[in-house]
């Protein structure tokens, strides 16, 4: 953060006045200081950081000064109205691809996942994607699915960080992995 921040700053040093910063994470806006409360900005957030209250007590400056905030769903956005104190609901800008073409069973385009899938067939999915480490406990979610009996199998499907999968599998060996594959194909 701190070699991020000074050569934000520097850059930005360099305009007599400011431009309106875009800032796509709460971690730019977290890194950039409390200098950034002198500027002009969007604030664009992509998480509640519901499971992270040191992070929404110190946003909490940063997202009442910016000229605007934007999330990516309108209950995100009511959440974040109540509270942060905000005097307007933020703006919500979709998190998924307009181009994609709302259809159903589109050919799976990553092999990996298209093998993995092609050996679960009548077999009914739980699908977990997003990220695996330890700060997004899924134990639970591997707990329960191994009660649900050998009709289902629980899918991961994202990057194993620190070895998050070997663990799952002790709880629930059937348990099929499927590497981060990135958008849109991810759908």
């Amino acid at each position: 953060w701190a070699s991020f921040s000074r050569r934000a700053w520097h850059h930005l040093s360099r305009y007599r006045t400011p431009p309106l910063l875009w800032l796509a994470t709460a971690d730019t806006a977290l890194a950039m200081g409390p200098g950034l409360l002198r500027q002009r900005y969007v604030l664009h957030l992509l998480e509640l950081y519901d499971q992270l209250p040191h992070y929404r007590v110190s946003l909490t400056p940063f997202v009442r000064h910016a000229r605007a905030v934007v999330v990516p769903e309108y209950s995100r956005a009511l959440i974040m109205r109540v509270w942060y104190r905000l005097d307007a609901v933020p703006f919500v800008l979709p998190n998924k691809p307009w181009h994609h073409p709302r259809t159903r069973d589109l050919a799976i385009l990553d092999a990996g996942a298209r093998h993995a899938l092609n050996a679960l067939a009548g077999k009914r999915i739980v699908l977990y994607q997003g990220h695996i480490h330890g700060d997004r406990d899924i134990r639970p979610i591997a707990e329960a699915a191994r009660t649900l009996g050998d009709a289902y199998r629980l899918v991961v499907m994202g990057t194993d960080h620190n070895g998050t999968v070997s663990t799952l599998r002790q709880i629930l060996p059937t348990l099929v992995h499927i590497p981060h594959i990135n958008a849109p194909a991810h759908l």
